[in-house]
């Protein structure tokens, strides 16, 4: 089992948040077997779907520091990882994807500063998107900005209203504000049935229920 397999076990709310995407030309052959549906948009719009390979509107420097980011982040090597997100951030900061497995890495840091502000530079380039949301309201709820947290989370879910984490944190949030019927009324809303353990813990984005990391 690898470092990363190890990680992904223990703290799997992370592998969910990742854009594990690698971006076209430049893609790192290493990076290039973890993608299993390898294929060009017409636009040059990023797309944040884990199982697609981006063509690139980047600067080359900047796809193969994002790329060779993206091996070292699967395989566990977090500081690497970051340096070189940093690095393709710094040739060209439109890489939404960079920025949101940055935020990744701080949050599962408990970096919550530098993870916030990560997640609010990829929300600036890509705002609907589900995942980074949810991620985004983590932060905050971590940070104790739980009103916060609210807002992000109810646009995770008007975003993609199958995104199952968001309802279960949003609901897990409603339930410790006192909020219990509404939380009911919430899961019900979303055809899911409310966790019956959650002993305080925090329901993250895979929407297991998960001990915060200290």
């Amino acid at each position: 089992m690898t470092l990363a397999q190890s990680f992904y076990m223990a703290f799997p709310q992370l592998a969910c948040l990742c854009m594990l995407t690698a971006i076209q030309p430049g893609l790192a052959k290493e990076a290039q077997q973890t993608v299993q549906k390898p294929i060009a948009p017409k636009s040059p719009t990023p797309i944040a779907k884990t199982d697609r390979v981006l063509s690139s509107p980047y600067r080359t420097d900047a796809v193969i520091n994002y790329n060779r980011a993206l091996e070292l982040h699967q395989n566990g090597y977090f500081t690497q990882a970051i340096s070189r997100y940093k690095s393709a951030l710094r040739s060209d900061d439109r890489i939404n994807e960079a920025w949101n497995n940055l935020a990744i890495i701080y949050l599962s840091q408990n970096k919550l500063v530098q993870a916030t502000e990560a997640f609010r530079k990829a929300l600036l380039l890509k705002p609907n998107q589900a995942v980074t949301l949810n991620g985004y309201a983590i932060a905050l709820y971590r940070s104790g900005h739980a009103k916060s947290a609210e807002e992000e989370w109810r646009k995770a879910i008007k975003a993609d209203p199958s995104f199952t984490a968001a309802y279960y944190n949003l609901a897990h949030l409603l339930t410790n504000t006192g909020r219990n019927q509404e939380a009911q009324e919430l899961l019900k809303a979303g055809g899911l049935t409310p966790l019956q353990h959650w002993e305080g813990d925090f329901v993250e984005p895979s929407g297991f229920s998960m001990k915060r990391q200290k």
